[in-house]
């Protein structure tokens, strides 16, 4: 069965190398040949219903041959060809023949596959690592991942030995050396070691950041530190994760923030509030969005159907249907035109216009736009 899968890999990578040789001995785009081929950072791109990768001046690096292709991860890309799943390098090479109905990114140097409705795990040559099958499994963390197996999660290093043989209803994986797992209905916490460090008394919880980790209690939520202390009361009708040093929290119906000892910094007076970062937080005020500072100052005023986060000096914005970007300062740096817009990663981010998509820079001038 590989051998066939595999032949029929190495015939669609022919047909479709040879399809572009011609097509690109038809057209050429001088605005790119300026700026060497740079791989050191590819992008997911789609061309005439295919997936392959450019840099981020817009060469198509890795011919458009895959059914679908997700971004690469420790330097591999899951693609699909037909019904089946592999790996490639970033110079196109195929490290893991399509074989697998299902598979995930690399993490930590391990990725999860799944055949037959069962996940193991491989290593970057493809080998698979610990000769066994799960039901489920989760991506390392701490060296540690959460596996399924007859109904119940146990904790697995990466020598693929059981830590904790599988024993709970639910787990999660491991953020800051604690984890959530889940016992006769409860959530609490273990540490790497395979100890319950917190016991399971929490109906609902979330995981660890900036030292503390949100729970509820009595229909409200509060914020307990790794010895399982409430921090933070569970006064609030809901909040959410330490990020940037400040959580949003709701009272009365509104959203403000308070710091990691409990205290309001920003009362709560927002219809809507997310999470700070750098610098900055994105909050509604009727029913238009706007953002202010960590001392509660409006710094672009309320006036978008819809905002995103500050990455790279630059935020999504909408205006009606379309999307832009603006600065720090509330100018709008990129006008409103995109269908779909995403953050910008090292000077470049994905959009959607005119029913295609493509990549832009941060000065907006299009660096590729499928066909």
């Amino acid at each position: 069965m590989n051998i066939i899968k595999k032949s029929l890999f190495n015939t669609v990578v022919l047909l479709a190398s040879l399809t572009w040789v011609v097509s690109c001995g038809q057209k050429t785009d001088s605005s790119k040949q300026d700026h060497p081929i740079d791989s050191t950072n590819l992008y997911v791109a789609i061309q005439n219903g295919k997936y392959g990768f450019i840099d981020k001046y817009g060469h198509m690096v890795i011919k458009p041959i895959y059914d679908i292709a997700f971004r690469f991860k420790d330097g591999l890309a899951p693609v699909k060809v037909r019904k089946s799943w592999g790996y490639i390098n970033m110079k196109g090479r195929e490290i893991v023949e399509p074989y697998y109905d299902n598979v995930t990114p690399f993490h930590h140097g391990f990725a999860r596959v799944k055949e037959d409705e069962k996940w193991s795990y491989i290593d970057t040559t493809g080998k698979h690592v610990f000769g066994e099958e799960f039901e489920f499994a989760y991506h390392f963390a701490f060296n540690r991942a959460f596996v399924k197996k007859n109904g119940k999660y146990g904790l697995i290093n990466t020598n693929g030995e059981f830590v904790i043989k599988p024993r709970f209803e639910k787990a999660y994986h491991f953020s800051q050396g604690l984890a959530m797992v889940m016992e006769n209905g409860k959530w609490g916490y273990i540490d790497t070691a395979g100890k319950m460090v917190i016991q399971p008394r929490f109906l609902k919880a979330e995981h660890f950041s900036s030292g503390l980790a949100k729970v509820n209690e009595g229909q409200k939520w509060g914020f307990i530190d790794r010895n399982g202390k409430f921090v933070v009361e569970p006064i609030y009708e809901d909040a959410w994760i330490f990020l940037d040093g400040l959580a949003r929290v709701k009272k009365d119906g509104k959203w403000g923030y308070i710091d990691s000892t409990g205290n309001m910094v920003i009362e709560p007076q927002f219809e809507e509030a997310w999470n700070f970062s750098n610098g900055m937080a994105r909050i509604v005020e009727e029913g238009k969005w706007g953002y202010i500072d960590k001392q509660g100052n409006i710094i672009i005023e309320p006036q978008f159907d819809n905002a995103m986060h500050f990455t790279e000096s630059l935020a999504q914005v909408k205006v009606g249907d379309k999307w832009g970007y603006v600065d720090s300062t509330g100018k709008m740096a990129i006008k409103p035109q995109y269908a779909r817009a995403s953050n910008f990663e090292q000077g470049v981010a994905s959009i959607s216009m005119k029913g295609q998509s493509g990549y832009i820079n941060k000065k907006g001038e299009v660096i590729w736009l499928g066909q």
